[in-house]
């Protein structure tokens, strides 16, 4: 088989993922203007999150793959090495995590408390699940909607 089509099988997968990776995001990020006042912090805190996720994502991801392919077993009879315990190791993910976590909880905390509420002319709707379905009533226009068949009433 020609080299080149063999190392094209090889990376198809790889790159699909790779490319998702990058797509998925897009979606999320493509969109119009905010509807409400609090609407665009909202957005950047999605986008603080965001930023933060990635690389670590990444890195966890490439860590994997090494460990993957560096500490595999070679023969049916051979035994990688076995590691146990890296007290240092466990203590700078530890506190790495809590301190990725407080960033977030600080960010999220300030965004919530700058919350405009909601505004005079804003629409109001009452939504009640049931079983199977949802149910949207607008008591200023006395129409409902039902989310399983669409029907108005």
């Amino acid at each position: 088989m020609n080299p080149i089509v063999r190392f094209l099988q090889r990376c198809a997968a790889p790159g699909i993922v790779v490319a998702a990776l990058f797509l998925l995001p897009a979606g999320a990020l493509a969109h119009g203007p905010s509807g409400t006042g609090g609407g665009d912090a909202f957005r950047n805190t999605f986008l603080i999150v965001l930023a933060i996720a990635i690389p670590i994502f990444v890195l966890v991801q490439g860590l994997l793959i090494f460990a993957v392919i560096r500490y595999r077993r070679r023969s049916d009879d051979e035994m990688p090495r076995q590691v146990e315990g890296n007290t240092k190791l466990e203590l700078t993910w530890t506190l790495g995590s809590f301190a990725i976590i407080i960033v977030l909880f600080g960010v999220t905390l300030a965004v919530l408390g700058d919350d405009p509420g909601v505004p005079d002319n804003a629409m109001h709707i009452e939504v009640v699940g049931h079983q199977w379905y949802w149910e949207f009533r607008y008591p200023d226009t006395g129409v409902r909607v039902n989310s399983q068949t669409g029907a108005r009433s």
